[in-house]
């Protein structure tokens, strides 16, 4: 039996919470899965942006967003310190990373689309869309001739209404992103915007989104630490994907149960076991 915990925290000040329990014979013990999520850093992102002159390559932070950094580097060191107390710190892999990236990090790339922009480019009936720095379309009538004459109406919109690029039909499946044929969750037409658009109120005050398919959105950090790891910098393409495998890889539980990880052959993050 695994211990699954998942906790939260509140601030550096307050104490350790946790907040559900299953699947153990101790649920005072230790965990042997410990999950927690911060969304302080994805909202000073939102709220502040980065400053103008950053790029991708070279973001400079707002000080409000390095505030948000110190919280959360503060909060994994009270989570470090209670570990060695517990003794379980030698004996634990740490994996810290990014559930996405924000878009734009160039803040003078910046642009609000209203998201009504999408619904009035197509004559085709849309029976959903959802929008960020991305577009998912479901049609409301997906044929083969509908899902072309949208794609077609799209692309002709083009810049106009902040659209880059435009996956319909077999092109959503075909790049990875599951078959809207078989599991209405998928959309029938992705859209990728210019880089710095965000489909939102043209009154809205956010700075940045998640969401889309651009390299802000996509390229994010992944951090190891254990004790028996040697220090080094692995330079080789990694997913996010790839953590779930590698815990529970650590944990010796059955990664073969996980059916995602199995239909796209997902291995374990390089240079650990």
């Amino acid at each position: 039996m695994y211990n699954w915990t998942v906790g939260n925290f509140r601030s550096p000040a307050k104490s350790f919470t946790l907040i559900e329990e299953n699947g153990t014979k101790d649920p005072n013990g230790p965990p042997d899965l410990y999950a927690s999520n911060f969304q302080l850093f994805s909202v000073a992102q939102k709220e502040y942006g980065y400053l103008n002159g950053s790029t991708s390559a070279k973001p400079i932070f707002n000080p409000n967003v390095t505030a948000a950094i110190d919280v959360i580097d503060a909060n994994i060191g009270t989570l470090i310190s209670r570990m060695k107390t517990a003794g379980t710190y030698s004996s634990t892999l740490l994996i810290v990373c990014a559930k996405h990236g924000q878009a734009p990090i160039d803040p003078t790339t910046l642009k609000y689309i209203d998201p009504s922009a999408i619904n009035n480019a197509t004559n085709v009936s849309l029976a959903q869309v959802t929008s960020d720095d991305i577009g998912l379309v479901w049609l409301t009538d997906p044929t083969i001739e509908n899902i072309a004459q949208a794609k077609s109406d799209f692309l002709k919109a083009g810049a106009s209404i902040g659209i880059l690029s435009v996956l319909a039909g077999s092109e959503v499946w075909m790049n990875g992103y599951g078959d809207p044929r078989l599991d209405p969750r998928v959309p029938d037409i992705i859209i990728q915007v210019i880089p710095g658009v965000i489909y939102t109120s043209v009154t809205a005050t956010k700075k940045m989104e998640h969401g889309g398919l651009n390299p802000d959105d996509l390229t994010t950090a992944i951090f190891l630490h254990n004790p028996s790891i040697s220090k080094s910098t692995i330079t080789e393409l990694v997913f996010t994907r790839q953590i779930a495998v590698t815990a529970l890889t650590a944990l010796g539980a059955p990664v073969n149960q996980l059916d995602g990880a199995q239909q796209d052959g997902t291995v374990v993050l390089p240079g650990l076991f």
